[in-house]
Formats: structure tokens, sequence, C-alpha cells
């Protein structure tokens, strides 16, 4: 494990640091950011024991040298890690840095400290961080992993070499889920499809369907639902822990799903183990409808990126899926139907 072989896609950035490797070509600092759960810690976690190797192998590391060994048991004495406290990475922490990056290697030829979620550094924790990387210590690498490099120092981030990561593709995160939990492709495609290129996504999406049955249950009761059960739904929703904006991709999806029943093209479901329900829910309503209730939980799902009030703008999203045009009913709840 924690070799370059086992991360999924970011073949640039495996070629960029195995070459480095190889031609001792190591940055005093590297900045490695991008979207969560994309691979930055993994891709950090190999570049850093090959780092440590005493016997590396075509710019990666050999597995059994017995640095390899105590960097897979967690017990290497030249490797440390920074994290947040709580919410941020604190000056004192930042202080015992300082005093480790003093001292001399113990066992290897470089001391590695890898700091994950930079970003979360206090100011005063960042300014002293600085310091240490305007002098850098001869035999000292700081791997800084973050997604949300715009929230570091700029002073930071210039003395960093930069490592940019992407969303992973869907096929990638196909493979990501075959290879670590021995899935088919078809079983995979769900959790890929509402990922948003992220494996880490993706493995969460595949242990916990809490959020899909959630989206299955609501429409369900969205069906038959009065405007005052609509207003309830919505409130009770609004008042959970929810990721919203996944949320809404599985209700986008669920949508399309029945599209591509109405189209014929029922072999491009991803929602394949409810094919049958998106089926006859498919043929409840016509392509017009369908198409209309895609764009309001599009135009929602932005309402609440923009932290609009959630309960106002989940009660508008429910009236439309649910169809409710009963006046009377619109009336007694205080909305005016005209």
């Amino acid at each position: 494990m924690n070799s370059f072989k086992d991360i999924i896609g970011h073949v640039e950035i495996i070629s960029l640091l195995a070459g480095a490797l190889k031609g001792g070509r190591i940055s005093h600092a590297y900045l490695f950011s991008g979207p969560g759960g994309v691979g930055k810690t993994t891709t950090a976690m190999a570049f850093v024991k090959s780092l440590l190797c005493s016997e590396p192998q075509g710019g990666g590391a050999c597995g059994l040298c017995r640095s390899c060994r105590q960097f897979e048991s967690g017990n290497h004495p030249d490797l440390h890690y920074i994290m947040p406290e709580g919410a941020t990475i604190k000056i004192s922490q930042v202080r015992q840095l300082h005093e480790g990056v003093s001292l001399r290697p113990f066992q290897s030829t470089r001391q590695i400290f890898i700091i994950s979620e930079a970003h979360s550094m206090t100011r005063e924790a960042a300014n002293s961080f600085l310091k240490v990387l305007e002098e850098p210590p001869a035999g000292v690498v700081f791997i800084l992993i973050s997604d949300n490099p715009q929230s570091l120092l700029s002073t930071i981030s210039s003395r960093c070499q930069q490592v940019n990561f992407r969303p992973l593709s869907d096929q990638e995160i196909r493979t990501g889920l075959q290879r670590l939990k021995g899935i088919s492709e078809e079983e995979s495609g769900l959790s890929s499809a509402l990922a948003g290129g992220s494996l880490g996504q993706a493995l969460e999406l595949l242990e916990n369907d809490t959020e899909r049955n959630q989206v299955t249950s609501l429409l369900d009761k969205l069906d038959s639902a009065a405007a005052t059960e609509v207003t309830f739904l919505a409130g009770e929703l609004a008042g959970q822990e929810v990721n919203f904006q996944r949320f809404m991709d599985m209700l986008m999806l669920w949508y399309r799903d029945m599209l591509m029943c109405k189209k014929g093209s029922k072999n491009l479901i991803v929602n394949r183990d409810h094919a049958h329900i998106i089926n006859a829910k498919a043929h409840q309503l016509s392509v017009h409808r369908i198409i209309k209730n895609m764009k309001v939980v599009e135009q929602t799902k932005t309402k609440l990126a923009f932290r609009t009030n959630t309960r106002l703008a989940l009660e508008g999203l429910f009236f439309s899926l649910a169809g409710i045009n009963d006046k009377e009913d619109l009336v007694q709840l205080g909305f005016n139907p005209n």
C-alpha cells in the first residue's frame, strides 16, 4: 500500500513526482491542492514513503526496507503530522514545528512534515510558519495539503511547488470503486455519477444510502401531498443535517432517469436497482413536466449554494414538484396563488 501504483488517476502528477525522486530534484515545500476526496493525501503518502525509502526503485518506494516498514506501521521517526486542533492549526503547533525542524533527522536523510488542511492555519500560525519557509533548513521537506488554497497566505503558496489535483473522471471513479470495493462497473454507476469527481465521496455514497432513500421517500410523499403536507415536509428536511447540493444532484438524477425511460433508453438509467419505480413514475409525467422539474431542482440547488433561506427554497421546490395548483389550499396557507 501507499505506492504510486495504488493511486487512481493523476498520471501527470505521479510522473512529475516520480521524476523528481529519480532525479533528486526535491523541493523544500509542496502544496497539494484540489477538491476534497480526489487523492491528495493518498498521493502525498506515496510520495513521502518514497522520500524516506532507503532503497527506492524506479522513483518509488521499495516497500521492504526498514523505513518502508516503519512508514507502514505509522511510527517512522522522521515523519511528522500537523493537523487542525478543532477548527484551526494554532500558533502553539507551529512553534512545535519550529523546534522539530531545528533537529537533525533521526534515521533518514530528511525530515518530512505533512500539514493537513493547511488553509486552517490561524493568521498568527501562518506568519510563524512563513518564517520557516523563508529560510528552510537543509533536509526538511514540507507537504501542505489543502482543498481551499485561496485561504492560504500568498507568501506561503508562492514558496511551495504547486501540485494541483483535478476532479477524477467518471471512469476513474468507477475503476477506483471496483478496485477498492470489488464491485462491478454497473454497481459503481450511481456513486460515480453523484461523486462530483471525488473518489472519497463516491466511497461514502456507496457505504451510506441514507440520502438516496430520503429522495425516494420524499418523491413518494409528494405524489399525493396536499399543500399543508408539502410545507411540513420542507420544514422537516430543512431542520436536518443534509448535504443539500448532493441531495439536489440525486433528485436531478432521478428525473434524468425518468427522462431516459420516456425516451425508451432504459439501459441508460443510473438508479438501476429502482428501475421499476422510476419507470412507473415516468408514465405519470409528461416529458415537458419532467424537464420542468429538472429546471426547478437546478434553480433550487443554485439558491441553496448562495445560502438562501433553506426552508423557503425547499417549499418552493416541493410545491413545484408536487404540482400543487389548488388555489384554496394555497390561500389557506397564506400564499397568493395569482
